[in-house]
């Protein structure tokens, strides 16, 4: 399951990368960073508890 959230992780950061150049989608663009850095920190406090 975490593969999987990196994997959205890394594809909304593709997006936005495409959008800051290409400059057209910047509002939607800055919502999929959020919601990617989210997911990021989700996934690190998860992945760091103790069993």
């Amino acid at each position: 399951m975490p593969a999987i959230l990196w994997a959205i992780v890394v594809i909304l950061l593709l997006f936005w990368l495409f959008g800051l150049v290409v400059g057209n989608l910047g509002n939607l663009v800055w919502i999929a960073l959020v919601v990617a850095l989210a997911i990021a920190i989700y996934n690190l406090l998860v992945g760091r508890r103790a069993y």
